[in-house]
């Protein structure tokens, strides 16, 4: 299972995730001779959790993308942009994410700058999987 298919099938907040997304998008810890993605080589996802938690140092650092809308934003390729966020009580949600471009001093859309869907349990969930879908059509 693909990290974005992971994302859509959580039903909620999940620090394994989080490390899986860091790893995913290549984040180095300031200070850590290791990136994510060789920790969780070197660990696996639950031995990193467990490591981690129980050293309190790297995990900390790692953003909660899964809870968090503001550390999911931090996920969306220069440029792109949230086009709709549906968030409705006791429903899933879903997130749309379009690629911009400069114009006459402004930032505008049209079909060849891209765009994303995410659908999961959470806003949060939803935006991450439309981000990481992003970050695949801004990279090619």
């Amino acid at each position: 299972m693909t990290p974005i298919e992971r994302i859509e099938a959580a039903t909620g907040p999940d620090r394994e995730l989080d490390c899986l997304i860091a790893a995913e998008i290549g984040l180095h810890i300031d200070g850590c001779r290791h990136s994510i993605s060789e920790m969780l080589t070197m660990f696996g996802i639950g031995s990193l959790v467990e490591t981690s938690m129980s050293n309190n140092s790297v995990l900390k650092t790692i953003p909660s993308y899964t809870v968090s809308i503001d550390a999911a934003l931090t996920l969306l390729p220069e440029g792109w942009a949230i086009d709709r966020l549906n968030m409705w009580p006791g429903a899933p949600s879903c997130c749309d994410v379009v690629g911009t471009h400069d114009h006459n001093g402004g930032r505008w859309h049209n079909f060849s700058d891209g765009e994303a869907r995410g659908k999961a349990a959470t806003p949060a969930l939803a935006l991450c999987a439309a981000a990481l879908r992003a970050r695949e059509v801004a990279n090619g």
